[in-house]
């Protein structure tokens, strides 16, 4: 690999006022991280992965048999210079394959061990977890370590709560980043939500067995992916300044250099916010209008050597009333909405759908009051407002559990806080992820598009991609501008030359050919009749 680029990583820290009075007051910082480009011809790092099964009782049936059957596609679309090991867990962990490069006679031996992994007894994550650590290398030059963990239901043997695994993840992440997906609704998306920001990664939600391939393909091409991780921020306030919060990431840790705080890796060209709330009192002589500096420490994936950026905050003292900084202000409530959404899904937890919804529509209206928002104009701020809009909906109908659990996990995986979470459309943004669901694709599928034939826009017609999703917003790949459609309502995905179409936990009906359809993705035929909310559409397969 060639040496690492100058930068990788750029950080701005920018208070949400641009001028405030004098005098005591608090101050919203936004830190904005934002991992740059790749260069083209820089040939990404060989993974060393670790796959951690959930082979419990629950697994039994077809969600093993899918995992089995992605696995072995997954080993086909990696490359021969990467390394693979894989761990079973139920109430003790087992390990099923040693960390080795894939070559072919590797890849066939990988595969017919996971095929004879039976499911029973409990889930002992952390067991699984802590046996992956063990299979990672030592970290060297043009290698990714990462572990990708998945799980269909809740921990009840080892650590079990969501701190505890969060701790788990943690003491692990200097080792190797931590993915994790969820199986079904039956899952905890705090628990896997919790372990995935902890340890680096991400979450994902796999609602039904059918989409496990794409699914997991998509979270191991995002390994390939990573362009920073490591990353560490540490927060130095100025003398006078006090640091009282920090919204979107895990806890902070106090050290001798400042406030630590860890920060999920990050793909090419996408960036994350946090919000740092400090409090001082406001004098030009003695602040000279400094708060804070922020020193991101992160590494080029497929690096070793630490690097440093850092930034700093400034703010105007003076006049006579708070002058808004916009984009900031901005940047902060989609942060703040992060929380309040978490926030919504505790309450939901508890039964209480009249506060969880309450405290999303009060959230809507602060956004409304923010300066510079615009209605339905195609900014995050108003994607944010249309996104609390339809999980408000959902919990004023006080959804059944299962509904709920399906709501609660696609609302985890998606940060409103970040570049591809605000973002309707479903396609994966890296050129891992997406080489390697074209290859999920398998034989060419052949051209097919959606025909609306009643509703807005009546007559058109949406070419089908690999992954297309359909929605009210205009991020969608089929936008459909109707308030009986979610905003992300339903996906129509291509495995092995069949097209097929799946519910997002709208909250409002899909159907084909006059049936509902549920969490099973239904495979397209040329003529099927689909209906989203009150839009009704033809899929037609050349």
């Amino acid at each position: 690999m060639p040496n690492p680029a100058p930068a990788c990583l750029t950080v701005t820290a920018q208070p949400i006022w641009a001028r405030v009075p004098a005098g005591p007051a608090t101050i919203p910082v936004v830190v904005e991280l934002t991992a740059e480009d790749v260069a083209l011809e820089q040939r990404r790092a060989a993974l060393a992965l670790c796959l951690v099964l959930d082979v419990s009782g629950s697994m039994a049936g077809p969600p093993l048999e899918h995992v089995v059957r992605s696995v072995e596609r997954i080993l086909g679309l990696l490359r021969d210079e990467d390394q693979v090991a894989v761990v079973a867990f139920s109430t003790r962990a087992t390990l099923v394959s040693k960390m080795s490069a894939l070559d072919a006679a590797t890849r066939r031996a990988i595969a017919s061990r996971v095929a004879r992994l039976g499911a029973d007894d409990r889930t002992n994550i952390e067991a699984g977890l802590l046996l992956a650590a063990q299979q990672i290398p030592s970290a060297r030059d043009d290698l990714k370590t990462a572990i990708v963990l998945l799980s269909d239901g809740e921990p009840n043997e080892g650590a079990a709560t969501t701190a505890a695994l969060a701790a788990v993840a943690e003491a692990i992440r200097p080792k190797a980043s931590i993915s994790t997906l969820g199986y079904g609704v039956r899952h905890d998306e705090r628990v896997l939500l919790a372990i995935a920001e902890a340890g680096g990664g991400a979450y994902r939600f796999i609602a039904d067995p059918g989409t496990c391939q794409l699914e997991l393909a998509q979270a191991v091409g995002t390994q390939g992916d990573i362009a920073v991780d490591g990353i560490e921020l540490v927060l130095v306030p100025e003398p006078g300044v006090e640091i009282q919060r920090v919204i979107g990431a895990p806890a902070p840790r106090f050290s001798q250099d400042g406030l630590l705080v860890s920060v999920p890796d990050l793909a090419a060209r996408t960036s994350r916010a946090l919000v740092v709330e400090t409090r001082a009192r406001l004098d030009v002589e003695r602040l000279g209008g400094k708060l804070l500096t922020v020193r991101a420490r992160h590494r080029q994936a497929g690096f070793v050597e630490q690097r440093m950026v850092e930034a700093t905050a400034h703010i105007d003292i003076g006049g006579n009333k708070p002058a808004p900084h916009e984009q900031a202000f901005a940047t902060a409530l989609l942060v703040r909405a992060d929380a309040v959404r978490a926030e919504a899904r505790g309450l939901a937890d508890r039964g209480q759908f009249d506060g969880a919804a309450a405290i999303l529509r009060r959230f809507m209206e602060e956004i409304e009051a923010a300066p510079g928002y615009v209605a339905a104009d195609g900014s995050a701020l108003s994607e944010a407002w249309e996104q609390l809009l339809d999980e408000a909906m959902a919990m004023e109908r006080r959804p059944s559990r299962e509904a709920l659990s399906a709501l609660k996990a696609g609302a985890a995986t998606r940060a409103l806080s970040m570049t591809d979470g605000i973002r309707a459309s479903s396609k994966p943004l890296g050129r891992t992820a997406n080489h390697m669901t074209l290859a999920l694709g398998g034989p060419k599928a052949g051209s097919a598009c959606l025909l609306v034939v009643r509703g807005p826009n009546a007559g058109t017609r949406h070419a089908l991609g690999l992954q297309n999703t359909i929605g009210r917003t205009s991020s969608a790949d089929i936008p459909i501008a109707s308030s009986h459609v979610s905003r992300r309502h339903a996906d129509i995905f291509v495995l092995q030359g069949d097209y097929f179409l799946a519910d997002l936990g709208s909250t409002n009906v899909t159907k084909v050919n006059d049936k509902r359809l549920g969490t099973q993705p239904h495979m397209l035929k040329h003529g099927d009749k689909v209906v989203i909310g009150d839009v009704h559409l033809v899929f037609e397969r050349a």
